[in-house]
C-alpha cells in the first residue's frame, strides 16, 4: 500500500469518526494535527486521493473536510427550509417543548431534536405550498444519533418561526423541580423526605445489577405500587458491563418483565417509574440533555442507580450536549439576507 494511499484511508476515517460522534464535517486544521500523530506530516496528498475516491469533500471556504452524503443533505436542509420560508405564507414552523394539535392541513411531527439530516430532508422535500410542516421538539435533549443536530440548528438560526410552549414533564412536583433546575444547569440536592426521585449509590458494576434487580422486583412494585411492566430501565450506552443488554440479561434473570433500553432509545417515551442507571464506565458521555431526556420520560418516580459520583454534577452544569461540529448555522447565515 502506498503512503498516499494508507494517508487518504486514514483521512477518511478519522472524518468518519467524527460523522459517528455528531460532527457533520472535521475541520482542516484539526485533521491535519491527527494525521500528524500518525506519522503523516503533509496531509495533503492523501486528502486529495480521499476526495478523488469519493470518500470525503473538501469545503475550503470554510476550512472543512466532510463525508459526501453528510455535505449534501445539510446543503438540502438549509436550501429546502429557504424554500419554505420563501413564500407569502411561510410552510415551515417550529414549536419548542411540547405541541398541541396541529393546524388543518399542516403536518405535525413530534421529538424533532431527534431527526437527523436525511429524515429532515426528506420531510422538508416533501412539504408543498398549504400542507405546512410543524416541527416539534425540545433542544435541551438528546440530539440526533449520527452527524448533525438540524432542529437545534433551526431553533438557534432565528430564521424559522418558532412558538415556546411549557415542556412536557412529570406534574409530581419533585420531579418537576429536578427537571427546572437540570435545565437551567444545576443538579439540586434531593430532598430525603419523599419517594418521587430516589438516589442509590452502588460501589461497582456487580453491586449495581443487584440493586437495579431489587428496585424493579421489590422496592418499586411493593413501596409505589407500580407493576414491572410499568417500568423501564434506562442506561446511557447500548454495551459495557452496565449497558442494555448487561442489564436486560439481569432483568430477566430476576423474572421481571421491565423494559430495558438506553436513554437515547427512549426519546419520547414516558413511564409511570424510571430506574436510570448511571455508570463509571460511562461518564465521558454524560451531559444535561441526557438527564434532561431522561427525567423528561418519567411519570411518577425515578431512581437514580449511580457509581459516577461528581461527574453528573458536572456534566449538568459544563456539558449540556455532547459537542458536534455543523455546518447548518452558517449555511442558514450566510443565505438568510434571501428572506428579506
Amino acid at each position: 500500500m502506498s503512503a498516499a494511499t494508507q494517508a487518504a484511508e486514514l483521512t477518511a476515517r478519522l472524518v468518519r469518526r467524527a460523522a459517528l460522534d455528531g460532527s457533520t464535517a472535521l475541520r482542516a486544521s484539526v485533521l491535519a494535527t491527527a494525521l500528524r500523530g500518525y506519522g503523516i506530516a503533509d496531509p495533503v496528498p492523501g486528502l486529495e486521493l480521499a476526495e478523488e475516491t469519493g470518500r470525503v469533500v473538501t469545503l475550503p471556504n470554510e476550512g472543512l473536510v466532510a463525508l459526501p452524503e453528510v455535505a449534501q443533505a445539510e446543503q438540502t436542509v438549509a436550501a429546502e427550509v429557504l424554500r419554505l420560508l420563501g413564500t407569502a405564507e411561510p410552510q415551515l414552523s417550529l414549536v419548542i417543548h411540547s405541541g398541541g394539535e396541529a393546524p388543518p392541513g399542516a403536518t405535525m411531527v413530534a421529538d424533532a431534536h431527534r431527526l437527523h439530516l436525511s429524515e429532515t430532508a426528506e420531510l422538508l422535500r416533501a412539504t408543498v405550498p398549504g400542507h405546512p410542516l410543524m416541527l416539534v421538539g425540545d433542544p435541551d435533549e438528546l440530539q440526533p444519533d449520527g452527524p448533525g443536530r438540524p432542529f437545534a440548528d433551526l431553533v438557534a438560526s432565528g430564521l424559522v418561526p418558532a412558538s415556546v410552549q411549557p415542556f412536557r414533564g412529570s406534574e409530581r412536583p419533585h420531579i418537576a423541580h429536578l427537571l427546572s433546575s437540570v435545565r437551567a444547569g444545576r443538579l439540586l440536592p434531593v430532598p430525603r423526605d419523599q419517594r418521587e426521585v430516589v438516589l442509590v449509590p452502588a460501589a461497582d458494576a456487580a453491586q449495581t445489577l443487584t440493586r437495579v434487580r431489587q428496585l424493579v422486583t421489590s422496592s418499586i412494585p411493593k413501596s409505589l405500587s407500580v407493576p414491572s411492566s410499568d417500568t423501564l430501565v434506562l442506561t446511557v450506552r447500548a454495551g459495557g458491563s452496565l449497558g442494555v443488554e448487561a442489564l436486560r440479561s439481569a432483568v430477566t434473570e430476576a423474572g421481571v418483565d421491565a423494559e430495558v433500553m438506553s436513554v437515547a432509545a427512549a426519546a419520547g417515551r414516558r413511564a409511570r417509574a424510571v430506574v436510570l442507571v448511571l455508570a463509571a464506565e460511562a461518564a465521558g458521555s454524560l451531559s444535561r440533555a441526557l438527564l434532561v431526556s431522561a427525567l423528561s420520560i418519567v411519570g411518577e418516580h425515578m431512581s437514580i442507580v449511580y457509581q459516577v459520583g461528581p461527574a453528573l454534577a458536572e456534566a449538568v452544569q459544563r456539558r449540556p450536549h455532547r459537542p458536534r461540529l455543523t455546518r447548518l448555522p452558517a449555511l442558514l447565515r450566510a443565505a438568510g439576507g434571501s428572506l428579506g
